[in-house]
């Protein structure tokens, strides 16, 4: 039995030196494996255009030691670098002077301040512990989407414009439509102008 696990283990090695593919095969799937293992979950989160929207990043000091650095990405883009282990924090790209790590014990989350409708997309968090040995998730995913109150909205009977309201007077400023004898049939116009759904 010796002579055939020391055969098979030949065979192992030969196919590992000889065929390039077949280790760079395994040696992906064990990255998706690692990765799989280390991901946290994300959540889909809603925000308004102009105001502001938390990402979450949980972290774990107890377990998983110190945090080296956390990162933030809007797809493929770095937006926000932070590291609490040199006291460093700096946004980048679309988040320049509009967005700010909150700390805590549990977590290190992304404000995102003053959000625009192009804010819209993926975003993740990718936490370096110091310890890499530990089994931690280290990537959490949010999905950011934004709506945006109309412009304008104007009110029409007939083709008159009984009101038009720009922002920030929506919900604010109010008209009257009529008089309009019994039973008479009007149709009423609501236009509402560049918004976001």
């Amino acid at each position: 039995t010796k002579l055939i696990l020391l055969d098979s283990l030949l065979q192992e090695i030969k196919v590992w030196f000889v065929e390039p593919e077949y280790w760079k095969m395994m040696i992906s799937v064990y990255l998706l494996l690692c990765l799989a293992a280390a991901r946290g979950s994300g959540d889909e989160i809603h925000g308004r255009v102009s105001e502001s929207v938390i990402l979450t990043c949980t972290t774990n000091a107890a377990d998983c030691g110190e945090i080296h650095s956390i990162k933030w990405y809007r797809g493929m883009e770095r937006v926000y670098v932070y590291s609490p282990y040199i006291d460093f924090r700096n946004a980048e790209g679309i988040l320049v002077d509009r967005s700010n790590i909150i700390d805590s014990e549990s977590s290190s989350d992304l404000q995102i301040d003053q959000l625009q409708a192009t804010d819209d997309g993926s975003y993740r968090c990718e936490i370096t512990y110091l310890d890499v040995s530990t089994a931690c998730p280290t990537v959490y995913n949010h999905e950011l989407s934004t709506t945006a109150l109309p412009q304008t909205v104007t009110l029409s009977v007939r083709e008159e414009q009984l009101v038009t309201v720009e922002q920030p007077e929506l919900g604010i400023e109010t008209g009257v439509a009529g008089p309009f004898k019994l039973g008479e049939e009007i149709e009423l116009v609501c236009e509402a102008l560049h918004f976001k759904p």
